[in-house]
């Protein structure tokens, strides 16, 4: 393996990448500490001539981690994955935005089941192994008329955590508490894996966009169950029925289904 050392930077070239075009040499910086991963990506990719898809950038620790719904992340060094990586959509139009949730929550999915068989997706994005979030996702487009530029996704995975703060001690859990025997590896080590389940879940959506959305419903969490959810002040129960397409999430309310985007609507429990 070959590594460049650039300030604190390390490239790391992902190993065993047999893909080839926009798949090809990909690699992943590695930073100590940062605020955020997707805003040190955001500035430094104007330094990339040309930024390759895929380009991601890890950090060891990152201290002020964003999450859906201007939450913020909890990540504790050493112990949490945090990466964000830049992706080129030049298929997608905005219309079609949610199909880059899709193909990121089921590749999230497919790791996890590498680990556990009780990993749901929580709409938008969110992992759930059981009752408690594992992992977030932030993506961030930018878009120019009605095209997709290009996307930021961020990644934080809870992989080592023994214990969270009182406040989300109940919400949250890591692989290490769900997985007895749990084998330590390398944070970048997990996050190649991933990039690279991403990489293939993203060659084949332009041949089975359907497919992935029916499989993304099937994983819903607490689909088909009664939840309490909350929209604009109001408390109701209701079931989740299905996302369509568009990322809307369509709560069957007993007498009526009613579609929400997101932001309108939030499950309680």
């Amino acid at each position: 393996m070959f590594y460049f050392w650039c300030e604190s930077l390390i490239f790391i070239p992902l190993q065993n990448n047999t893909f080839s075009g926009d798949f090809a040499g990909q690699n992943i910086i590695i930073v100590d500490e940062v605020a955020s991963t997707n805003d040190f990506l955001k500035a430094e990719a104007s330094n990339f001539k040309p930024c390759d898809n895929f380009t991601a950038i890890m950090a060891r620790h990152q201290s002020k981690g964003r999450g859906q719904r201007d939450n913020s992340f909890h990540s504790a060094k050493g112990e949490s994955l945090t990466f964000s990586f830049i992706l080129f959509p030049k298929q997608l139009v905005v219309d079609d935005v949610f199909a880059i949730q899709t193909l990121i929550s089921l590749s999230l999915h497919e790791w996890f089941s590498q680990y556990t068989d009780h990993c749901r997706i929580k709409w938008p994005n969110d992992m759930m192994l059981g009752d408690k979030k594992a992992c977030g996702v932030l993506i961030e487009n930018t878009i120019k008329g009605q095209e997709i530029r290009y996307s930021i996704v961020g990644i934080g995975v809870n992989i080592g955590q023994r214990e969270f703060p009182k406040d989300i001690a109940q919400k949250a859990t890591s692989l290490f508490l769900e997985v007895p025997g749990l084998t330590e590896r390398p944070m970048e080590a997990h996050c190649a894996d991933i990039i690279s389940i991403i990489q293939q879940k993203y060659a084949n959506y332009w041949s089975e966009p359907e497919q992935m959305l029916s499989a993304y419903n099937e994983l819903l969490y607490r689909k088909g169950q009664l939840t309490l959810f909350e929209a604009n002040g109001e408390v109701f129960e209701g079931s989740i029925s299905h996302v369509d397409k568009r990322g809307m999430l369509h709560i069957d309310h007993g007498t009526v289904m009613k579609p929400y985007y997101f932001k309108e609507v939030t499950l309680l429990r």
